[in-house]
């Protein structure tokens, strides 16, 4: 399923691929005891981000995409603009 990407989709996205499959770099027996004590909460998590997903994809035409990108607009340069202190 991962890989099934035509080549000019993968050259086309990669930045962006690159960026949010960082935590794939990671072995899996790094993630075992994390998925084995929050099971439940990675799944609610999951269950909310496919919902989302189901909302995006059923309003892809709608003026409230609209509103959706100046929302994550406003939270990108949130993040830019207030990094947290180390």
């Amino acid at each position: 399923m991962f890989y099934s990407l035509a080549g000019s989709a993968i050259r086309r996205f990669f930045s962006g691929l690159a960026d949010i499959t960082r935590l794939g770099l990671s072995p899996y027996e790094v993630w075992r005891d994390i998925l084995d004590t929050n099971h439940a909460s990675v799944g609610e998590a999951l269950d909310a981000y496919i919902e989302t997903l189901r909302e995006l994809r059923a309003g892809l035409t709608s003026a409230e995409m609209a509103e959706r990108f100046d929302a994550a607009n406003r939270f990108a340069a949130s993040l830019r603009n207030n990094p947290p202190k180390t």
